[in-house]
């Protein structure tokens, strides 16, 4: 019997101390039990004396703590902005590095480009010139040619001319 009246007032207080959680966590007021149980009254009191004690030196905390956090953000900010400034300074070195780098890289492909461009174009006057002089040649020929041909078409169109009239005179006479 005595198990059971404990069993009993363990299951209350285990209760009770669940309802008074919920209405904590909740914020609503702690609800008042129809039926006093004087070890609640005790537990309850605690428990609203410790969370006033709590409530006090978190206020008193408060201050000291918030000065700390301040004081240690501050630390890791200042931490933070060295780190930046260090990873900006290497980024920076390496960019000018990599420009001067890659200056030299366009400077020699410049040069070669031009190298290779003068070639080109030396070549391709060259072989203009050598166009040229082609179709100088190729004219002078074809003036030649011609002016043969021209003369020996004029002598065979003479000696036809001369033909055709003797044939003529032959049948008018």
């Amino acid at each position: 019997r005595r198990r059971l009246e404990k069993f009993k007032l363990k299951f209350q207080m285990w209760f009770r101390r669940g309802v008074c959680h919920r209405c904590a966590r909740e914020r609503t007021p702690f609800p008042t039990f129809a039926e006093e149980l004087p070890f609640w009254d005790a537990w309850h009191e605690a428990y609203l004396a410790r969370e006033k004690k709590l409530s006090l030196e978190v206020v008193q905390m408060q201050r000291k703590f918030a000065f700390r956090m301040s004081l240690s953000a501050w630390g890791r900010y200042m931490e933070d902005l060295r780190q930046r400034r260090y990873v900006w300074r290497q980024t920076v070195a390496f960019c000018e590095r990599l420009s001067v780098v890659r200056g030299y890289v366009a400077w020699r492909e410049l040069a070669q480009t031009q190298k290779g461009v003068r070639h080109r174009l030396r070549a391709i006057l060259r072989n203009i010139l050598d166009a040229v002089k082609y179709q100088k040649h190729r004219r002078r020929c074809e003036l030649q040619i011609s002016s043969k041909w021209q003369r020996r078409y004029q002598s065979l169109s003479f000696q036809h001319f001369k033909q055709l009239a003797l044939y003529m005179m032959v049948l008018h006479a």
